[in-house]
């Protein structure tokens, strides 16, 4: 199996008196994890379902991924999409960790699309700070999980 273990740094308190008469305390904390694999074990990253989500009142592109293997994995990629208008934008997998035994959705981040107002998309909304996807969103490239790399191609439709 995979061993997974956190070294912790930490500071003893510390008083500061940032102005004549006024003192706080402050400590201060580093963490590493660590995740060492024995005996050669593997993350097996299978899609699940491919959806279009409202995440921070966007909606976005998302993957269910679940891992079979061993080990822990993650998704990189090189995805291209073309949406309803014709706009091709690329998009990239959120890198967190997707633990052995674990099912986890992915968003797929986009570009933020600054050249698709130039071929006829709309303007980003406040909330978005990227120009909107015009659905259904058509993708296609290639995925690792840190141990396969396999082609990805799916519609994206809510």
């Amino acid at each position: 199996m995979e061993c997974r273990f956190a070294i912790l740094i930490s500071s003893g308190e510390k008083r500061v008196s940032p102005t004549a008469g006024v003192s706080f305390p402050v400590t201060a904390q580093i963490a590493l994890i660590v995740y060492v694999a024995i005996g050669g074990v593997k993350p097996h990253l299978q899609i699940v379902k491919a959806d279009v989500r409202t995440v921070d009142g966007v909606k976005k592109p998302t993957l269910l991924v679940k891992n079979t293997g061993e080990a822990h994995g993650r998704l990189a990629a090189f995805l291209t999409g073309t949406d309803a208008k014709g706009i091709k934008r690329e998009f990239t997998p959120s890198t967190l960790p997707i633990l052995p035994g674990e099912t986890r959705m992915v968003i797929l981040d986009v570009d933020t699309g600054t050249d698709a107002i130039e071929r006829g998309g709309a303007a980003p909304t406040k909330e978005a700070k990227v120009y909107p996807i015009a659905y259904p969103l058509k993708m296609t490239g290639t995925m690792n999980d840190s141990a396969n790399s396999f082609k990805f191609d799916a519609l994206f439709d809510p």
